[in-house]
């Protein structure tokens, strides 16, 4: 005997939408400006001992070397945000 359940119009493979259709367009648009901004940010611990200044600002802590102290909470803030943005 089969039960019928109260969730079952939702159950079918009509209804079926991605997850990423439901976001708005915004969202979608920063979601990309914060991976390319994670990309470059791990970019930066890589190649901050090479470069003389790189200037890095987000929230107004403004650094202009990655391996200082206001440099490597902004780097790890813009990769933070880069996850983030991944995750969704």
């Amino acid at each position: 005997m089969e039960e019928s359940s109260a969730f079952q119009e939702f159950e079918t493979k009509e209804n079926f939408t991605r997850r990423r259709n439901l976001l708005p367009l915004w969202i979608k648009i920063f979601l990309w400006f914060f991976l390319i901004g994670g990309s470059f940010a791990a970019l930066f611990f890589i190649i901050g001992p090479f470069l003389n200044k790189i200037d890095l600002s987000l929230y107004g802590i403004t650094a202009s070397h990655p391996y200082t102290v206001p440099g490597m909470i902004t780097a790890l803030l813009l990769i933070f945000k880069g996850i983030v943005a991944y995750g969704l």
